[in-house]
C-alpha cells in the first residue's frame, strides 16, 4: 500500500505445470510463469521447503539468484511451523543453512527469521518455543520474540447494556423450521425478525446492516447468556444446548431449545464487527469415528440385546464372546464372521486372523448366521449349530454347552461356504463370499465404514442443503497416496449423490414411468422450455458428466477452451449415461447406499392395475391347472408383486445397453465394451434376470428350489409344499410371465434357445 503500491512483485514458485500461468501481477493473482520468474526474480518468492531444495541445486534455477547480494535477502518466512518435527525439522534446518551460505555468504545473523503457526503453543511456553525456533532458524529469539494472541474477556467484548430479550411467540415452532424457508436468506430474515421484532427489512449482503446486526446481538440477552457459556473452552453441542435451554423461559422456549441455538448461531454467522471482520469466531466441527474392528456380542436374545462394540474399547472383564460381522451388499442379511481350524470346536477372537482368513478366502472362514428359536434355516447347504455366548464353543446339540456348561446356546445356521478349486495345476479348498440367505455370490462384505465414506455422507449433506450458499470444500489427508485416492473417492460419490439430488428436482408430481424419466431427465436440465433452470450445453457436460468419462477428448478440448468442438457427440454420450443411472438407482442401487428409495425421496412402483389384473388371470390356473386349491387371492398377489419387486431390485429392467450382456450370457466384458458406461469391477452389482434354464452369475433360474424364485414360492406354499411335485416351480414361474407379458408389465427374449 502506500509507496510500495505497483512496485513489490510476487512470485509462487511450485511443483507442477499450469495450463495458463500469470506472467505478471493482478489484483488476485500473483506471478506463477516459472520462465518469467527465472528472467525476472520477484522481490517476494512464495514456495515449500521441498521446491527451494531444487531451487538451490538445479542448474537451470541459478537465474533465480544471479541479482542476489549479501544484503538482498532480508526475510525468511516459515508458514505452518508445528509441522516440521522429527526428520522432517531436520530437513528444514539443514536447508535454512544452506541457504545462508548460499546467499548470505559473510554477512552477520541479521536476516529476520518468522515462524507462524496457529497451533505450535502459547506464550506460557516462551522458553520451549524460543529454543525449537533457534535451532530451526540458527538465529537466536528474545523474550519478546513470541506474539500470541489477544482475548477479550466476555465482559469485554459484551461492552453494552441488554435491550433486547427473546418475547415467545405463540407460532415459535414454525418459525424456527428451517424446511419452512426457501433458501438461507428467507432462514435468517425470519430469525431476525424473531430476535428483533419491529426492526428495519434484512439486509445480509449489506455490510452496514451485518455491522448493525452485531451490535445488537451485544445487547441482545439471549447471546449474552451463549457467549457466557462458552468463555472457557469449545463444548460439546449437546451439552451447550443443555445449558443454553435453562436460560430461556420455561414452555415453548425450552422445547425449541435446539432450533433457537441454530437460529442465533446462523445470526451470528452473517454478523459482522465494525471493522468489518468477523464478528466472533463461530466454528462447529463434527467428529466422527471410523466404524473399523466392529464387534457384537454373541448372547442369545433372552439375555441382551446385541450391540455393536468397538473391539479397541472391550476391556479384559467384558467377559463372553465378540465377533466380527459381514453383511450381504444385496439382501443386507447379517451374520457372525470367525475363524474354526479343522480340528477345534472353538470359534477363533483374535480379529486379525478372522480377517485374514476372509480376505485370503482360507478355508478355516466360518459364517455363523444367527437363527431365532422357531426359524427355519435358509435353503442353502449348510447346518443349525448352536454357540456358546460364553466360550465359544460350537455344537450341533442345544442341551447346554459341552465345554463350560452354560445353560443357553444360541442357534446358529452354518451355511457350506468351502468348494475345491484348481489353481496352476493344484487342487485346493477355498471360501466363498457367497451369501446364504440370498445366494448371491461375491455379496459378503466385512461390516464397518471407513473415514472417505463417513467423510462422503458429510460431504453430501453439506452440498445438498438449500442452505449452503457457498459451497468449498478442502479435504487434507495424513500423506500423498491416501490423498489421491480419497480426491477420485469423494469425487466419484459427490458426483452421485448430486446426481440423486437432480433426478429429485427432475421428478414431476404426477409420477412417470421409468422408462419416460430415462429420456425426460437429460431433457429437464437441457432444454429451458421444459425447466427455466435449464443448463447451456457446456455447463451442462461439466455439470453432469461422469468421473470416469473426463478423458473423452470432446470433454478435454471442452476444459482446454471452453467451448464443445464442431459437431460434438458428447452431450448425446452424457444424455445416455444419465439414462443408465436412472435404471441403476431405481433397480439395482435402490438399496445401496443413501438411494432415492432408501431417504424417501421416490421409489419406483408397479401398475397395479394390472397387477390386479394379473392376478385375476393367474390364480384359476394355479388351482385347477396345477392343483394349488389353497392359493387365495392375496397369496397370489404377494407371489406377483414378490417377483416384480425382486427383478427390479436386481436390475432385470430393459434398457438398450443390456442387450448384447444378456444375449452373451450375462459377459460383464459385454458392459466394458460400451465407454459411457461406468467401470464395473468384481464387487460391482450387475443386473440378474430370471431364466427357465440353469443359473449363472447373470441369471437366476425359475424352475430351481435352492434359487431366490423357488425359495420365494416355497415361502408362500407353507405347508402345502410337501404334498407337491417337485419340479412344480417352473410350470408356477411360466404361467405367472405369461401373464406379465401380456399385461406388459415384463418382457422376454431369447437367450441360448432358453427363454428369460
Amino acid at each position: 500500500q502506500g509507496a510500495l503500491r505497483g512496485r513489490v512483485r510476487v512470485g509462487l514458485f511450485v511443483g507442477g505445470l499450469e495450463e495458463t500461468p500469470a506472467t505478471t501481477m493482478g489484483p488476485r493473482q500473483v506471478i506463477t510463469d516459472k520462465h518469467r520468474l527465472r528472467e525476472e526474480p520477484p522481490d517476494i518468492l512464495l514456495t515449500n521447503y521441498k521446491m527451494l531444495d531444487f531451487l538451490l541445486a538445479r542448474p537451470r534455477d541459478r537465474a533465480l539468484w544471479r541479482f542476489n547480494t549479501p544484503d538482498t535477502l532480508r526475510y525468511l518466512v516459515v508458514d505452518e511451523l508445528h509441522s516440521f518435527d522429527g526428520a522432517q525439522g531436520t530437513d528444514l534446518a539443514c536447508l535454512i543453512r544452506r541457504l545462508k551460505a548460499r546467499l548470505l555468504k559473510e554477512r552477520g545473523d541479521d536476516l529476520i527469521c518468522v515462524g507462524t503457526s496457529a497451533t505450535l503453543g502459547s506464550e506460557e511456553d516462551g522458553e520451549a518455543l524460543r529454543d525449537y525456533a533457534g535451532r530451526i532458524f540458527q538465529s537466536p529469539f528474545d523474550e519478546g520474540a513470541i506474539i500470541g494472541e489477544t482475548r477479550l474477556s466476555a465482559g469485554e467484548f459484551l461492552d453494552a447494556p441488554i435491550q433486547y430479550v427473546f418475547n415467545v411467540p405463540e407460532d415459535l415452532g414454525d418459525r424456527l423450521d428451517p424446511e419452512a424457508y426457501a433458501d438461507a436468506r428467507a432462514y435468517v430474515a425470519a430469525q431476525y425478525a424473531l430476535f428483533f421484532p419491529g426492526e428495519e427489512a434484512v439486509r445480509p449482503e449489506d455490510p452496514e446492516w451485518c455491522k448493525k446486526l452485531g451490535r445488537q446481538l451485544k445487547q441482545h440477552l439471549l447471546f449474552n447468556n451463549l457467549l457466557r457459556l462458552l468463555v472457557r473452552q469449545p463444548a460439546d453441542l449437546d451439552e451447550v444446548r443443555e445449558a443454553f435451554a435453562e436460560t430461556l423461559p420455561k414452555g415453548a422456549a425450552r422445547a425449541h431449545a435446539r432450533q433457537l441455538l441454530d437460529a442465533l448461531c446462523a445470526l451470528v454467522a452473517v454478523a459482522r464487527s465494525l471493522d468489518g471482520r468477523e464478528f466472533v469466531q463461530l466454528r462447529l466441527q463434527l467428529w466422527t469415528r471410523e466404524l473399523r474392528r466392529m464387534v457384537a456380542p454373541v448372547k442369545p436374545p433372552l439375555e441382551s440385546d446385541r450391540r455393536l462394540t468397538f473391539a479397541d474399547d472391550l476391556k479384559g472383564d467384558e467377559g463372553g464372546v465378540y465377533l466380527p460381522l459381514v453383511q450381504c451388499n444385496q439382501c443386507h442379511a447379517t451374520a457372525w464372521l470367525t475363524r474354526m481350524p479343522a480340528a477345534s470346536e472353538h470359534v477363533e477372537q483374535d480379529l486379525k486372523a478372522i480377517y485374514e482368513a476372509f480376505f485370503r478366502q482360507q478355508p478355516e472362514m466360518r459364517v455363523l448366521l444367527p437363527l431365532e428359536p422357531d426359524e427355519n434355516p435358509p435353503a442353502g447347504k449348510g447346518q443349525v449349530k448352536y454357540l456358546c455366548g460364553q466360550c465359544g464353543h460350537l455344537q450341533g446339540q442345544a442341551d447346554g454347552c459341552f465345554a463350560c456348561g452354560g445353560p443357553v446356546l444360541q442357534q446358529v445356521f452354518e451355511p457350506l461356504l468351502t468348494v475345491p478349486k484348481t489353481v496352476q495345476g493344484n487342487l485346493r479348498l477355498e471360501s466363498e463370499r457367497n451369501c446364504p440367505v440370498c445366494g448371491q455370490k461375491d455379496a459378503l462384505l466385512v461390516f464397518g465404514a471407513r473415514a472417505t465414506s463417513l467423510s462422503s455422507v458429510a460431504i453430501h449433506h453439506t452440498y445438498a442443503s438449500r442452505f449452503n450458499d457457498d459451497k468449498k470444500l478442502i479435504a487434507f489427508s495424513d500423506n500423498v497416496q491416501d490423498a489421491a485416492h480419497r480426491a477420485g473417492f469423494f469425487s466419484a460419490r459427490t458426483w452421485l449423490n448430486n446426481l440423486r439430488m437432480a433426478m429429485s428436482r427432475a421428478l414431476p408430481e404426477e409420477g412417470i414411468s421409468l422408462q419416460a424419466f430415462m429420456a425426460h431427465l437429460p431433457r429437464y436440465w437441457r432444454d429451458a422450455g421444459v425447466n427455466p433452470r435449464a443448463l447451456p450445453p457446456e455447463a451442462f457436460a461439466a455439470e453432469f458428466i461422469a468421473p470416469n468419462m473426463v478423458w473423452f477428448p470432446d470433454y478435454v478440448a471442452l476444459e482446454e477452451s471452453g467451448r464443445l468442438p464442431e459437431g460434438s457427440g458428447l452431450l448425446e454420450e452424457i444424455d445416455r449415461r444419465l439414462g443408465w443411472e436412472v435404471i441403476a438407482e431405481f433397480g439395482v442401487r435402490s438399496l445401496v447406499g443413501r438411494s432415492l428409495e432408501r431417504t424417501g425421496v421416490a421409489v419406483a412402483g408397479f401398475d397395479r392395475a394390472g397387477v390386479e389384473r394379473v392376478v385375476a388371470a393367474l390364480l384359476p390356473v394355479l388351482r385347477e391347472a396345477l392343483g394349488l386349491r389353497d392359493m387365495d387371492d392375496r397369496h397370489c398377489r404377494w407371489l406377483v408383486l414378490g417377483v416384480l419387486l425382486h427383478m427390479k431390485q436386481r436390475g432385470a429392467i430393459h434398457h438398450p445397453a443390456l442387450a448384447d450382456f444378456v444375449a452373451k450370457g450375462a459377459n460383464s466384458y459385454q458392459l466394458h465394451r460400451i465407454p459411457w458406461l461406468p467401470d464395473f469391477h468384481r464387487q460391482s452389482i450387475l443386473p440378474r434376470l430370471p431364466i427357465e434354464g440353469r443359473e449363472t452369475a447373470g441369471f437366476e433360474a425359475l424352475g430351481s428350489e435352492k434359487s431366490w424364485y423357488g425359495r420365494w414360492l416355497l415361502k408362500l406354499l407353507g405347508p402345502l409344499q410337501a404334498l407337491l411335485p417337485r419340479d412344480i416351480h417352473l410350470p408356477v414361474y411360466r404361467h405367472l410371465f405369461e401373464e406379465l407379458q401380456r399385461e406388459g408389465l415384463v418382457g422376454h427374449f431369447e437367450y441360448r434357445g432358453r427363454k428369460a
